[in-house]
């Protein structure tokens, strides 16, 4: 055997070899939604589920930061996961940050650890009772009124200061939960394109025009406008 054919054979063995164990592997059953081809797979098996938006859960685990009362929020918060677990409910979708960006400038920036201890409070809750989750990272394009620029420059250049400040959030929540399996998957954004897709039917435009020179307590201290 010339030292071509043995490299060949070698390599057709160690190629035959790595397909046994990638599909072996593949057999394995996984605590992680996957997806072979068009399929979605979930613990070996074709996965369907059923699920509810319930985007304001995390705002529960933070009512104290929001000016609520949070003992009378959390006890809402767990009655309402025990109900969705027992009618059969398996996923929840959640804002995965507070709506508006004054809140998540509050909570978030400003209260990090705090912030960081109530969501894992969430997570546990949820996986206590068998629930999955899937955080939407971006509910309200709220990451340039943070970095008081405008939303043009979100969405036009990647270096932006909001753009960066958000990429920055994402891998921070990303990486702490990425071997959770209760997190069942991420989502981006919610509805980013909503103001373009009904632009015909609000011609006037479908955020309200604010005057920015006055203290609107859901904005951010210095807001851009919204142009």
């Amino acid at each position: 055997m010339t030292r071509r054919e043995f490299v060949k054979v070698s390599l057709g063995l160690g190629a035959a070899v790595a397909a046994k164990s990638e599909a072996k592997a593949s057999q394995q059953p996984s605590p992680f939604l996957r997806r072979e081809g068009f399929q979605l797979l979930f613990g070996g098996q074709p996965f369907r589920t059923l699920g509810v938006n319930k985007h304001e859960l995390l705002s529960l685990y933070l009512a104290d930061l929001l000016g609520h009362d949070r003992n009378e929020a959390l006890t809402s918060a767990r009655k309402s996961l025990d109900a969705l677990a027992q009618t059969g409910m398996v996923a929840l979708r959640v804002n995965a940050l507070p709506f508006w960006p004054a809140e998540i400038e509050r909570t978030y920036f400003e209260a990090r650890d705090v912030f960081w201890k109530r969501f894992d409070e969430m997570v546990s809750d949820c996986r206590q009772r068998g629930l999955k989750l899937i955080p939407v990272l971006m509910w309200h394009i709220a990451f340039p009124d943070l970095a008081s620029e405008n939303l043009q420059d979100f969405v036009n250049h990647p270096r932006s200061k909001s753009r960066r400040l958000f990429e920055a959030w994402v891998e921070d929540i990303v990486t702490r939960y990425r071997d959770d399996p209760t997190i069942l998957f991420w989502e981006l954004t919610n509805e980013a394109n909503l103001t373009v897709d009904l632009k015909p039917m609000f011609p006037q435009g479908v955020i309200p025009p604010f005057d920015l020179t006055k203290p609107y307590k859901h904005l951010v201290r210095n807001p851009a406008p919204r142009n």
